[in-house]
């Protein structure tokens, strides 16, 4: 692998050190950029918060390098003294992160090709101003000021990577253990921060589950991985399936089962072998669109002021909805009857 890689000389980079959920949009355009650059090293960054996800990028031209969500300045120190001293053809940044939109004016002489994943109205400014922009050779704005529908922002980076229509169907052999026994499964991605928020509480939970388990398919109950009380509630009072057992044959029950600790290749392949996913907006909606798993997104927006925010929440529910006749969304508020029934006419119409 070393020797093959000294014979490709020249370098493309990508900036994707972000988080997990945002890393699953860019998958399509990042391989892309790799399948079509054979010819060259591919040297990607992710983040403390998606490295899980570099079995993504198993490919023989492609090298995966680590840094903080937030580069330290030893990180960006880094950075700049390897497109100093390499021979870099091109770099993609698709972590809108202000440093990076520093490099283009400082390589500005080396002629290196800057392409940029920009932002609009982000806390009322824009990411990066339009003279940073100058020296970008092509940039697209993801342009959250608008009132109109706006473009998916997997198909601005598919515009800015110039993504062939060829390459839709790429290979997706993403899934580490193909020999996942359980098949049939709703699976629910509990979130405590949206559960306080609207005040819900377990009663409210197990009616969800309710009338999810009406659909005779068995539940497997996910969390967020930090700890809180939810952790010994779910093991009282839901049976506990252990992520090991994933491959041993037993049959299931039609009931709710909680999965604890779920990470890493085992919470991908929970996601991708499930018939259904209901969750919240965030990465669990993002891999199983990713996986073309039937899914029901709970799409909670905070407003003190609907009036005033209906754009605000208007414009961030078409950045991250699919056009996918599988993947359905729905809102949730304090009414948790009307949240139910919501949630159940959508399991109706997937199953």
């Amino acid at each position: 692998m070393a020797s093959y890689m000294n014979k490709l000389k020249k370098k493309i980079i990508i900036f994707k050190n972000d988080r997990l959920g945002d890393f699953i949009w860019s998958i399509e355009s990042i391989k892309f950029l790799i399948l079509s650059n054979q010819d060259k090293q591919i040297i990607i960054f992710l983040s403390n918060f998606n490295e899980s996800a570099e079995f993504f990028l198993k490919f023989k031209n492609v090298i995966v390098k680590k840094i903080k969500y937030r580069a330290s300045l030893l990180e960006k120190i880094y950075i700049f003294f390897f497109l100093l001293t390499k021979d870099i053809q091109d770099v993609y940044i698709l972590a809108p992160k202000s440093y990076f939109f520093f490099l283009p004016l400082l390589f500005f002489f080396k002629k290196i090709n800057f392409y940029g994943y920009c932002l609009k109205n982000i806390n009322q400014k824009n990411r990066p101003n339009s003279f940073f922009r100058f020296f970008l050779k092509k940039y697209i704005v993801n342009d959250r000021s608008q009132e109109n529908i706006r473009p998916h922002t997997s198909d601005l980076q598919k515009e800015l990577v110039g993504f062939n229509s060829s390459f839709k169907d790429m290979d997706k052999n993403l899934k580490p253990l193909n020999n996942f026994y359980y098949k049939k499964y709703i699976l629910f991605h509990f979130k405590k921060n949206i559960f306080d928020e609207l005040s819900w509480d377990l009663d409210i939970l197990k009616k969800i589950f309710s009338k999810i388990l009406s659909y005779n398919f068995p539940v497997f109950l996910i969390k967020d991985l930090e700890e809180n009380a939810y952790d010994s509630i779910f093991a009282k009072e839901f049976s506990i399936l252990n992520s090991d057992s994933f491959l041993n044959k037993e049959s299931l029950l039609n009931k709710v089962y909680y999965v604890p600790n779920i990470s890493g290749n085992k919470f991908f392949n929970i996601i991708s072998n499930a018939k259904l996913v209901i969750a919240p907006h965030g990465t669990p909606t993002s891999l199983s669109f990713y996986y073309k798993v039937k899914t029901i997104d709970l799409f909670y927006f905070k407003s003190k002021n609907l009036k005033t925010d209906f754009y605000k929440i208007k414009n961030a529910f078409h950045e991250f909805k699919p056009k996918n006749k599988d993947y359905l969304f729905t809102t949730i508020n304090k009414n948790y009857d009307k949240t139910i029934n919501k949630i159940n006419y959508l399991i109706k119409k997937l199953i």
